[in-house]
C-alpha cells in the first residue's frame, strides 16, 4: 500500500469511529452520570478461578487527570489509559519519565489520552473501559454525557472534603475500603513527625503567604485566596495562611498581583508555586534555579522577607495532582526546606 494510500485509509478509519462514536451517543439508551455514590456497575467477566470480589470491581480504568491517577495510584490500582497535562498522543514508553512525581508508581503501559483538558474521546471509546475517573469540572458542557456513554463515569471535586473524600469514594468502587485505614494512619504518622519538626519555626513564623508565577519578572497570583492543598496542610501543620485584600489584585478573577506589590506584602513567610512556562514536559521544578532567579531581580531581592531568608520555593505542578501522594511529597519539599536540618 502507497502512503497516500495509507493516509487515505488512516482518515476512513478515524472517519468511521467518529460515526461509530456519534451513533452510540446519541443512541437512546443511558447510562447514568455517576458523580455520587453509590456507584452501580456492569457485571465484569472474570475466570473461573478469580476471587469474587474481582469480577464485581472495574479492571479496566481510565483516568482523565493527574488528580484522579495520584488516588487510583494510592489504593494500588494502575491505570489502563490516562489524559495528563501534555497534549501529545505519543505512548507512555518511560512513565516513570512522562508522568511529573507520579510514574515511579506507574507499572503499566497505559493508552496516551492526550490532554486532561480535551481527552481524545476516539481512543477512549476504543479502550472500552470498566471505568472512567475524572474532575467534576471535566464534565462540563455537556461531556459527562459523553463519558457515561462510553462507560460509567466517576467525577471528583476535592473541594467537597478534600482528597480523603474523594479516595474514599473511589475506594469504595474499586472494593479497597479496608486500605483507607492504612492509608490515613501512615498519612497522620507523617503529619504528626513534620508537626514536631516545623513547631518552632510555626510558632515564631506562623503567617504564611502562598504566590504562584511562571515567571519571576512579572506575573504573579494570590495562590492562597481559596483552598488547597497546599493550605490545607500548612494550617493542618499549625500554620496561618494569609489572604490578601482584594484590592491589592489587579483582577479580583484571576487573583493577579502585580509585581511592584509584592514589597508591602508582610508576611513571615512567603512560599512560590513556581512552573516553567516554557516547559512543555512538566519536569518537577527545579527549586534551587528558581531562587536563583529570584535573588537576580531586584525588586525581589531587596524584600525584607528576602533579607531575612523566608522565601520558599515549591512545585505548582503538585496543584494538578493533589491527592495522597501528592500531599506526601509536599510535605516532604516543606521539611527539606524549612526544616533542612531536622
Amino acid at each position: 500500500m502507497s502512503q497516500q494510500q495509507t493516509m487515505k485509509f488512516d482518515r476512513w478509519i478515524r472517519s468511521l469511529l467518529l460515526f461509530a462514536l456519534t451513533a452510540l451517543l446519541t443512541w437512546g439508551c443511558s447510562r447514568t452520570i455517576l458523580t455520587t455514590l453509590p456507584l452501580t456497575l456492569p457485571s465484569i467477566h472474570c475466570q473461573p478461578t478469580a476471587p469474587s470480589t474481582d469480577c464485581d470491581r472495574p479492571r479496566k480504568i481510565a483516568v482523565l487527570s493527574p488528580y484522579g491517577l495520584d488516588l487510583l495510584l494510592s489504593l494500588g490500582e494502575q491505570p489502563a489509559a490516562y489524559a495528563g497535562v501534555s497534549a501529545s498522543r505519543q505512548p507512555f514508553n518511560h512513565p516513570i519519565e512522562q508522568v511529573p512525581y507520579l510514574g515511579r508508581y506507574v507499572t503499566t503501559q497505559p493508552i496516551n489520552l492526550g490532554d486532561r483538558a480535551s481527552p481524545a474521546l476516539e481512543a477512549l471509546a476504543l479502550l472500552k473501559p470498566d471505568l472512567i475517573v475524572g474532575e467534576t469540572w471535566q464534565g462540563s458542557q455537556g461531556r459527562d454525557k459523553l463519558f457515561s456513554q462510553i462507560a460509567p463515569t466517576l467525577l471528583l471535586d476535592d473541594q467537597q472534603g478534600g482528597w480523603q473524600a474523594s479516595l474514599q469514594q473511589l475506594a469504595s468502587i474499586l472494593d479497597r475500603s479496608n486500605m483507607i485505614q492504612q492509608i490515613m494512619a501512615a498519612r497522620n504518622e507523617r503529619i504528626t513527625q513534620a508537626r514536631q519538626k516545623l513547631a518552632e519555626i510555626a510558632n515564631a513564623h506562623p503567617r504564611v503567604l502562598l504566590l504562584s508565577s511562571g515567571d519571576l519578572t512579572s506575573n504573579f497570583y494570590a495562590f492562597g485566596q481559596e483552598r488547597s492543598i497546599y493550605s490545607d496542610l500548612l494550617e493542618t501543620l499549625g500554620f496561618k495562611m494569609v489572604r490578601l485584600d482584594e484590592s491589592l489584585l489587579a483582577t479580583k478573577d484571576a487573583f493577579q498581583l502585580p509585581a511592584e506589590v509584592l514589597p508591602q506584602l508582610d508576611p513571615d513567610i512567603l512560599i512560590v508555586l513556581g512552573w516553567d512556562k516554557n516547559d512543555a514536559d512538566n519536569r518537577p521544578l527545579n527549586w534551587q534555579q528558581l531562587q536563583q532567579q529570584w535573588n537576580q531581580i531586584p525588586l525581589l531581592k531587596a524584600m525584607p522577607i528576602s533579607q531575612s531568608g523566608r522565601v520558599y520555593f515549591m512545585d505548582a505542578h503538585l496543584t494538578m495532582l493533589r491527592g495522597s501522594l501528592a500531599e506526601a511529597q509536599i510535605l516532604n519539599d516543606l521539611l527539606q526546606q524549612l526544616a533542612p536540618n531536622t
